[in-house]
Parts: C-alpha cells; sequence; structure tokens
C-alpha cells in the first residue's frame, strides 16, 4: 500500500459545493473509507505537560532533554491472553522468557492486528465490525 497522505492545515476540507469530503488521488473512495488518507487539517501530535529538568531545558523546548521523559513507541513484545486469569505468573519480569510472543508496532491497537475484536462501549456495535470495510448506507 502506498504512504498514507497528510494534507497541510490550510487545505479546505471541501472540494465542491455538495459538501462532500475530498476523495484521495489514489482512488475515488471517500477519505473516512481510504486507507491512504491518514489525516486532514490535523494539528501535529503533541504530549503538554512534560516536566524538564531545569529552566534551561524548559526554555529549550526539547522535551527529549528531560530526564522525566521517555518515549514508548516501537516494537514491543505482545502476548494476547482471553482472560486475566490465563496470563502466566511473573510475565511482567524483564527475565521473563517471552521470545515466542509475537511483535507489536507501538502505538497502535492490537484489534487491528488480529488479536480479539475492536469494540468501542458495552453496546453492540450497529453495523458490521469488518476492518478495514466500512459499511455502507
Amino acid at each position: 500500500m502506498n504512504e498514507p497522505i497528510k494534507v497541510p492545515m490550510n487545505e479546505p476540507l471541501n472540494d465542491r459545493p455538495s459538501g462532500r469530503m475530498k476523495q484521495a488521488a489514489s482512488g475515488n473512495q471517500p477519505d473516512w473509507a481510504n486507507l491512504a488518507v491518514l489525516e486532514r487539517n490535523a494539528e501535529p501530535p503533541r504530549a503538554d505537560l512534560i516536566p524538564y529538568g531545569g529552566t534551561g531545558d524548559a526554555m529549550a523546548g526539547e522535551r527529549e532533554s528531560s530526564p522525566y521523559f521517555l518515549l514508548l513507541n516501537g516494537t514491543w513484545r505482545f502476548r494476547y491472553f482471553e482472560s486475566p486469569s490465563a496470563v502466566p505468573g511473573e510475565c511482567e519480569g524483564t527475565d521473563y522468557a517471552d521470545d515466542s510472543w509475537d511483535l507489536l508496532p507501538v502505538p497502535s491497537n492490537w484489534q487491528m492486528h488480529g488479536y480479539g475484536a475492536p469494540h468501542y462501549s458495552s453496546c453492540p456495535y450497529p453495523f458490521p465490525i469488518d476492518p478495514p470495510a466500512c459499511a455502507g448506507e
């Protein structure tokens, strides 16, 4: 699949008077159904309230220089269990043998990588769950 499309902040959401969302250059799908469109008119991601080690660090504004900052992005070992009682004891330890566990990109949602089923609340979805396909009207 091609790289996702990122549209600058100053580009309008709508390109026609009917108010329909722009069609991505990669096809005739609306943005909400097109996996090639990652975002439109989105602010850069950020986390507020990261404390710094001192005034100089804070004035530089480089969050990575803070002794209190730890970026968790990357590839993590992951194992899905059907219930908490199925989790082996001591698996949170640094010496636990997790070599057979799968690798999962972080940040992500494990449901979108084949583990469990996506869910939002205690109510069932009113439409079929079939990612990445979107239900029609």
